[in-house]
């Protein structure tokens, strides 16, 4: 749903419900003058091409705050603090373009209606769809060849997803058949593939099976490919429904052979993007001055020490560089490991907290992306010790510092902050997922969901 796949993984479900925003919103903007002013008005004036614009906006900021993917199981109080985002954002964007480029537009009253009136309906259209989801799904049935560690864990990925219903495994192991395994049945063996196809009507196999197949099991394979049965390997399918990459699960030929376009030497690589990362980290340095001033003027109140904090870290190409932040530590205790990544540490000052919760002690980093050791999108930038410990022991760890890290990235949006073994196995999915899909969609996703974190304190940070 993300990166270079934005339309093609789109729903029916999500596309009725895109349609459905559309047509809400065009009649958010028609009734706000009209109750504003207590008369009917003409449809062709009011939806001029500015109102189109804004219609535009509200589309994409929705989309990029997923309000486009949820199930029965989604929090309703959650997503209603989504979309008041949302919306909150999509009206400032759109001040801001009708500022920029001078487009007639309403008075401030009529903007506030049409903006609870688009809340209203967003919202109201997402409850009747998480209500009558159940009712009117129609999931795919899905097959999964190969019952070891990889089967299971691509179960573990699709169980809860309630656009699929995994019929069952299938695998050789004598010793698995007529067993249920993770509460999924094994059906059969392989050979046994066109016949379970047709008596449980499946839609999809995906393939997790470690080393090579057979060639009747994957002549199989072809003959249902071409009966319309879509066909996946491990790696892609994961990679479909959990926004990352399984690297246990990934091999040499799979990597070989997939577009990893975070690494392509396109306009957006090598030219949009740094360029980008230098004009707003230029404009947010030079607005947020005061603000700068302000919190080194705090730093220095609340505790001894200097203002700036600056470590190594290792950045492009795995070259070290020196990254800079405001210090949110007492002076004596930078070093000390002991605490790190615990909800209460010590070691963060009272100023720290506040900066840390707002993001702020990470502002200084701007310097870093002018400099060009940075940019605003990408992995997180690791100390040495955690790229010595972990480059040996998970596989493909080098391969995210193919690109420029970042303040904020996918995988500090996914996941938690941590240092052992398991997170840099579960924040390098992430950082992978990204290089391999990195475009300017999922640049702009992560923005709002990075500004999400932020104002309302929830999620990974």
């Amino acid at each position: 749903k993300y990166g270079n796949f934005v339309i093609k993984d789109i729903s029916k479900k999500q596309t009725v419900l895109l349609f459905g925003d559309i047509i809400l919103i065009a009649i958010s903007i028609y009734l706000a003058p009209v109750l504003r002013f207590q008369m009917l008005l003409d449809p062709l004036t009011v939806l001029s091409p500015s109102d189109i614009v804004t219609i535009i906006v509200y589309i994409l900021v929705l989309y990029f705050s997923d309000l486009y993917t949820f199930s029965n199981e989604s929090s309703k109080p959650r997503m209603v603090f989504e979309a008041i985002l949302a919306v909150m954002i999509i009206n400032v964007i759109n001040a801001a373009i009708f500022y920029l480029f001078h487009i007639p537009s309403y008075g401030s009253w009529i903007y506030l209606i049409s903006a609870l009136l688009a809340l209203f309906f967003v919202v109201l259209l997402r409850f009747a769809f998480i209500h009558l989801s159940g009712i009117s799904a129609n999931p795919t049935r899905v097959l999964i060849l190969g019952a070891g560690r990889s089967g299971r864990t691509m179960y573990s990925a699709i169980k809860r997803n309630n656009n699929y219903q995994v019929v069952g495994f299938v695998d050789d192991d004598e010793s698995k058949q007529g067993l249920i395994i993770d509460d999924l049945p094994i059906l059969g063996k392989y050979n046994d593939l066109s016949e379970l196809i047709n008596k449980y009507k499946i839609n999809k196999i995906i393939v997790a099976i470690c080393g090579d197949i057979n060639a009747s099991v994957f002549d199989d394979l072809v003959k249902a490919k071409f009966a319309g049965v879509k066909i996946y390997e491990m790696p892609t399918f994961y990679e479909k429904i959990a926004a990352k990459i399984p690297v246990n699960h990934t091999s040499n030929r799979w990597i070989g052979y997939a577009d990893i376009c975070g690494i392509e030497k396109n306009s957006y690589n090598t030219k949009m993007k740094s360029i980008l990362d230098k004009v707003i980290a230029l404009i947010y340095l030079m607005i947020g001055l005061p603000l700068l001033i302000l919190v080194a003027v705090a730093i220095k109140i609340d505790s001894p020490g200097t203002i700036f904090y600056v470590q190594k870290r290792i950045g492009l190409s795995g070259n070290p560089f020196n990254i800079i932040k405001f210090r949110s530590m007492h002076v004596d205790s930078n070093n000390n490991l002991e605490f790190a990544y615990q909800k209460k540490d010590p070691r963060i000052t009272r100023v720290g907290k506040l900066m840390r919760y707002f993001r702020i002690d990470e502002i200084p980093q701007l310097w870093n992306i002018l400099r060009g050791e940075m940019s605003f999108i990408g992995p997180r930038a690791l100390i040495e010790d955690e790229v010595s410990n972990f480059s040996p022991k998970i596989p493909y760890f080098t391969l995210r510092h193919s690109i420029r890290p970042g303040i904020t990235g996918w995988a500090q949006i996914n996941y938690r902050h941590g240092a052992t073994l398991e997170d840099g196995l579960a924040k390098l999915e992430y950082d992978l997922y990204y290089i391999k899909n990195k475009s300017f969609l999922l640049d702009a996703r992560i923005v709002l969901k990075t500004v999400w974190i932020v104002l309302l304190g929830v999620g990974a940070k």
